[in-house]
């Protein structure tokens, strides 16, 4: 058992409240209520003690990603970027000793979650050696617990209870995901995820998981010519989802540049998709798109948009490239 956060560090404007705030709305990896029920309803003398290594591995990681946004006097005049290192290391310190003193451990969604904390942190504040191998051990990880086929099955209807624990699921790989597609992106490296063996719903909106409120998605398929419908005809219309399939067609695009031989017909095709998904997502997100609040309640809804116009634009320039190569 880890007595890993002192409540001195936590309290004094360090609280894991932050991470809910300012980090959740771009890695929604928590059920929130579930979550504050659970940890932080607790004493506050005691909520932090005897925790399991799991438990201490997650906390450090949301510290480590929180950190830089307080504003308390623990860190003095401490760069923003650097406040979050004392966290990670102590994130790193237990992964190295479960490795070192090859303690007997096995993959829980826990420990999971607090590797994506720690895989996020460092493509975002340590950019450099080591990094694809978080990535590459979550997604072994994922893959030990069954994420890529936890829809296989495709249930016509769940209990809402079995419904949030598999949507907390779907968080976790779809999370994961997207660092397999920053890694390779930013590398230019072949994807790790072998899209022909994933079976997992979209996430849908967060106000329907924390209310426990059963909403029908739908998979993502690897077909390119398919991709950009995922939608259209779904219950799930969150904006985090369309964002995802933007930024999978994103990925078949750049995929398509660094092949040896394109055909004209791979190209005609990219630009089928990226007009289709386009025509598509305006429709749904018409108002929204032209006039994106940025209050408390809409921000996290409203970032996914913009950033899907962005990844839209991007398939222009992505465009020309290829046009050239002819």
């Amino acid at each position: 058992m880890y007595n890993a956060l002192s409540t001195r560090t936590v309290s004094d404007g360090h609280r894991i409240e932050l991470y809910f705030q300012r980090i959740q709305v771009f890695l929604p990896l928590f059920h929130r209520p579930r979550f504050e029920q659970y940890y932080l309803e607790r004493n506050n003398e005691t909520r932090y003690i005897n925790l399991t290594i799991d438990r201490a591995y997650m906390f450090y990681g949301m510290l480590a990603l929180s950190a830089r946004f307080s504003s308390s006097s623990y860190f003095g005049g401490m760069n923003p970027k650097e406040r979050g290192s004392q966290f990670a290391r102590q994130a790193q310190a237990i992964y190295h000793k479960m490795i070192q003193d090859s303690i007997p451990h096995s993959t829980s969604l826990v420990w999971l979650q607090g590797h994506i904390l720690l895989a996020y942190y460092n493509q975002a504040c340590r950019p450099a050696l080591g990094c694809d191998l978080m990535v590459a051990t979550c997604i072994r990880f994922a893959y030990d617990l069954g994420l890529h086929r936890i829809d296989e099955d495709e249930p016509d209807s769940v209990d809402s209870e079995q419904w949030v624990r598999k949507e907390g699921q779907r968080r976790a790989w779809w999370c994961i995901w997207e660092l397999d597609a920053f890694d390779s992106i930013s590398s230019r490296r072949p994807f790790t995820i072998n899209w022909n063996r994933v079976f997992v719903f979209l996430p849908v909106s967060d106000e329907a998981w924390f209310s426990n409120t059963p909403v029908r998605s739908a998979m993502l398929s690897s077909d390119l010519l398919q991709c950009w419908k995922a939608l259209r005809d779904s219950p799930n219309q969150d904006e985090r989802a369309w964002f995802l399939i933007s930024n999978f067609i994103l990925a078949q695009a750049l995929e398509l540049c660094q092949q040896r031989h394109v055909s004209l017909k791979s190209i005609n095709d990219i630009e089928t998709v990226v007009s289709c998904f386009s025509l598509l997502f305006h429709e749904k997100f018409r108002c929204g798109v032209k006039n994106p609040l940025l209050d408390d309640n809409t921000c996290s809804k409203s970032n996914w948009s913009t950033l899907t116009r962005l990844m839209v634009q991007s398939y222009v320039q992505h465009f020309k490239i290829l046009l050239s190569l002819f």
